[in-house]
């Protein structure tokens, strides 16, 4: 009995609840990358291509404070959850942290995830259903040529 009480104790600390963006009250699915909000079609940042990962969800918290990003490789073996605040009036997501869900490999893809986000977001919302954002980090695709700015954008499902 005192072994299964322990095994317990033990199992629960190493048992995490990640918290991804469908936990979020507003949820958006990725839509694609784009040069110009809301226009035009853009490749998949040469970063994001080389670590296999792309943006799957965008998740809201209630008092639209906190915001999660979803990511996950081509293959489903590696997640990664970005958190991130906005304070009030403002239109910008400050990175907080992050975690990876998967192998050691996964592991490995974290840092350079994390470099990317720490810039941060700027974002654009509109007609209520579809939220735009601007990479604040320099990724490369053909927009940095264009318009030298890089969006991702999601939607809402209505």
């Amino acid at each position: 009995m005192k072994t299964l009480a322990i095994f317990l104790i033990i199992s629960s600390a190493f048992a995490s609840d990640v918290q991804t963006a469908m936990d979020q009250k507003f949820v958006t699915t990725f839509q694609n990358y784009a040069c110009k909000s809301f226009r035009d079609k853009a490749t998949v940042p040469t970063e994001l291509t080389d670590l296999d990962m792309d943006f799957t969800f965008l998740g809201i918290s209630d008092s639209t404070r906190n915001v999660t990003i979803d990511m996950k490789s081509s293959d489903d073996s590696c997640a990664y959850h970005a958190y991130f605040s906005r304070k009030k009036g403002e239109k910008f997501l400050n990175f907080e942290s992050s975690i990876t869900v998967g192998g050691e490999s996964c592991a490995l893809k974290k840092a350079s995830l994390d470099a990317i986000m720490e810039g941060g977001f700027r974002y654009v919302i509109k007609f209520n259903a579809y939220i735009s954002l601007l990479f604040m980090t320099k990724v490369d695709n053909e927009c940095l040529e264009s318009s030298g700015h890089n969006l991702v954008e999601f939607a809402w499902e209505i």
